[in-house]
């Protein structure tokens, strides 16, 4: 006594292709990628990594919180982006340590002092 399992609407008949299709890719004209190694001065410039540079020192020279915000931004987001193989870590430790700096010394450093009004 054979069992004839009931197809329900969710399950899709398997097909087979056509036998008579012609299948226009030719397997044996395939080429692969192969990437040729750029050289490290031929890399573009990372621009969150300047521009984190240039937002630590704006918050390190005019005593902007915000720039410094700005800079640990840029700088997380330049770390979450680096390519392990073309990495410049002078570059990003410069970054990192500017950052920090900035954030250090805006929040624990020497304070600005009010001006002063003559009357």
């Amino acid at each position: 006594a054979k069992v004839k399992r009931r197809q329900s609407s969710r399950e899709m008949p398997a097909r087979s292709p056509p036998a008579g299709t012609n299948d226009p890719r030719k397997p044996e004209k395939e080429k692969r990628l192969i990437r040729k190694p750029i050289a490290s001065d031929d890399l573009p410039p990372d621009y969150i990594a300047l521009l984190s540079l240039m937002a630590s020192m704006l918050g390190l020279l005019l005593k902007q919180r915000l720039f410094s915000w700005i800079a640990v931004f840029c700088c997380s987001i330049s770390l979450a982006n680096i390519h392990y193989p073309t990495m410049d870590t002078k570059q990003l430790m410069a970054s990192v340590i500017f950052c920090i700096t900035g954030l250090f010394l805006n929040y624990f450093g020497p304070q600005m002092p009010p001006p002063q009004t003559s009357s």
